[in-house]
């Protein structure tokens, strides 16, 4: 495979490793971005260690060991166009004292911030995407005092290590205090403040979600809910929640041996991820179970139609928009559709 080959294959979120340390896997951010012609193609990469884990790599140096890919992204699989109509994922999992757990359904797993930025949420007839996110963050000292603090990433708690710098808050995840905020304030759950400084996550969870309202059902209220929500007022729309798992996330999975029920000790880090998708092709055929890496992600033309698609007349004679039809098969070569019309409303 040549360098520009590989550049055209390697893709932002892609799960790798360098063909020299095949032990350490990555994740790709963006590809190319400080490229120029006369150099070879790089790729910005977050590796899963402790040191030196932002760095821009060689692309003819990485090795592609899995591909996120979501329900209606475009592929191509073996020359053949298609749309991806399924995804499954299993991950292995690494907890704090190294014990690994492999081949776990992502189905079976929950997000600890279920409330990411851009994620669709309802409440009250009204769709809205959530903007941001903040947490009640439990914090647990050395003397075994403990603090309630409702806090944003990177604002009134940060990262004691650098490599957790951009991750969300978790359960054992070492934090002090950010530069304008101190443990004095915080509600205090046991013990009391001794000018504590730094300690450890004990739990989390969502306290409240700034939502971007966008529209109403039929029948709504004409004024939207407040841009400030608690998490209880709304309803998450997450049916393809099981496919949002990245490498190095964070979930709390209870261990075999059910020694401890606290959230530290059950605490673990997402370390491979292995992606298998339907493609239901151009023709109308389906293959299932396929693994994410051995395809390649494209956007596809204006013109181009895929199973699924809804669409109407460009230029329409009598000017009616309203007959829909759906796309049934579509032949690149010969650019036809096969299309099924949908009944108006009224018929």
């Amino acid at each position: 495979m040549t360098a520009d080959d590989a550049a055209g294959r390697i893709c932002p979120e892609d799960v790798v490793c360098l063909s020299s340390d095949p032990s350490t896997p990555g994740m790709v951010c963006c590809v190319g971005e400080d490229t120029d012609a006369s150099s070879p193609p790089t790729a910005h990469v977050y590796w899963l260690r402790e040191h030196d884990n932002d760095r821009m790599e060689q692309i003819s140096e990485l090795t592609i060991l899995d591909r996120a890919l979501l329900h209606g992204d475009t592929v191509i699989h073996k020359k053949r166009k298609g749309l991806v109509t399924a995804t499954n994922m299993l991950v292995d999992m690494r907890y704090a004292d190294g014990v690994v757990v492999s081949d776990v359904d992502t189905r079976d797993l929950e997000h600890l911030q279920p409330y990411r930025q851009g994620n669709w949420v309802v409440c009250d007839g009204w769709l809205g995407r959530v903007i941001s996110c903040r947490d009640h963050v439990v914090v647990q000292f050395e003397d075994g005092s403990q603090c309630l603090v409702t806090a944003t990433s990177n604002g009134e708690l940060v990262a004691a290590q650098k490599m957790y710098e951009r991750s969300p808050f978790f359960p054992s995840m070492a934090v002090k205090t950010g530069d304008k905020y101190s443990f004095a304030s915080a509600e205090w759950i046991k013990g009391s403040f001794a000018k504590q400084k730094s300690g450890v996550i004990a739990s989390t969870r969502p306290a409240e979600v700034a939502v971007a309202w966008i529209a109403a059902l039929h029948g709504s209220s004409v004024q939207p809910p407040s841009s400030s929500c608690a998490p209880d007022n709304l309803t998450l729309l997450n049916h393809f929640g099981h496919t949002w798992w990245r490498l190095g996330d964070r979930t709390i999975h209870q261990r075999a041996d059910c020694a401890h029920s606290d959230d530290i000790y059950n605490c673990c880090e997402i370390v491979g991820t292995r992606t298998t998708v339907d493609v239901r092709y151009l023709d109308g055929n389906v293959a299932r179970g396929l693994a994410a890496l051995d395809t390649i992600m494209f956007n596809p033309g204006p013109h181009e139609f895929y199973p699924g698609d809804l669409i109407c007349d460009k230029d329409p004679t009598d000017g009616d928009r309203s007959s829909i039809s759906v796309v049934i098969s579509a032949d690149e070569r010969t650019r036809m559709v096969t299309v099924q019309r949908l009944p108006s409303r009224g018929e």
